[in-house]
C-alpha cells in the first residue's frame, strides 16, 4: 500500500482504537512510533502495539507498509513531531 499523506492525525488517531493500551514511561500509549528516512522522504511508522493487554507486536517498516501503516513526511521536523506524538489530542501529550 501507499504511504499515508493527507489526513495523517484522524488516521494515526484511527489506527488501534478499541485494542487496549500498554504501559509508555507511566502513560499509556495504543501504539509506539519510529521514524526512517529514504530517498529524501521521511517516514513514521507503529512499531510496537498492544493485540491485548500483556500481549505487544513489534512491526517492522516493510509489515507497516503491507497494512497500510505508514506515513510521509518531506520535513524531517515534522516527521519528528509526528514521531513524538504531535498526532495525538492535546489532552493526552
Amino acid at each position: 500500500m501507499k504511504p499515508i499523506k493527507r489526513r495523517k492525525k484522524k488516521a494515526a488517531r484511527e489506527m488501534r482504537e478499541g485494542m487496549g493500551y500498554m504501559p509508555n514511561n507511566g502513560d499509556v500509549s495504543t501504539h509506539l512510533m519510529a521514524s526512517v528516512e529514504a530517498d529524501g522522504k521521511h517516514f513514521v511508522y507503529p512499531t510496537i502495539y498492544p493485540l491485548s493487554p500483556g500481549n505487544y507486536v513489534d512491526q517492522s517498516f516493510e509489515e507497516a507498509l503491507d497494512r497500510g501503516e505508514v506515513f510521509e513526511f518531506r520535513n524531517p521536523r515534522a516527521a519528528r513531531r509526528f514521531e513524538y506524538g504531535s498526532w495525538k489530542p492535546r489532552k493526552m501529550r
